[in-house]
């Protein structure tokens, strides 16, 4: 059995392109997916989590994405979804979320158009790339 998620987030990473052994095309990225609640002293939003996904992606779909997906982008990511516990060489370990993609696209709730939204895009982009979530834990 398969588990099958949508996730709404944000490019963390720039794809990389690679191929499989069979010689179909792979590209593979991190999405920051932010958790947000609106602070009741402030009446503001704000982070209070981020959650990290690694998608791949393969042939068609791996081109694509490798022609028109940017780090910091708003995407909307399909597929089937694997937790795999891992360490490392120097002895790290941790949890990987990994996503493999049967579609994915931009998210047009972020009309890229208007700078007022590009500036609130990177903002929220920013906070989950500073965030402190980020770092030793995540392996890619």
């Amino acid at each position: 059995m398969t588990v099958n998620i949508a996730i709404e987030g944000w490019v963390g990473s720039d794809p990389r392109e690679g191929v499989t052994k069979a010689g179909i095309p792979v590209a593979s990225f991190r999405v920051a997916v932010n958790h947000r609640r609106e602070n009741p002293a402030t009446n503001e939003w704000e982070t209070f989590d981020t959650s990290w996904y690694t998608v791949s992606a393969y042939g068609q779909l791996a081109t694509n994405v490798m022609q028109s997906v940017k780090m910091r982008q708003p995407v909307v990511v399909a597929g089937s979804v694997i937790i795999r516990q891992w360490t490392d060489a120097s002895g790290r370990s941790g949890t990987t979320a990994e996503l493999t993609a049967s579609a994915i696209g931009h998210n047009m709730l972020f009309n890229t158009e208007q700078s007022s939204v590009v500036a609130a895009a990177e903002q929220i982009a920013q906070d989950a790339m500073s965030s402190s979530l980020v770092g030793e834990d995540v392996p890619f």
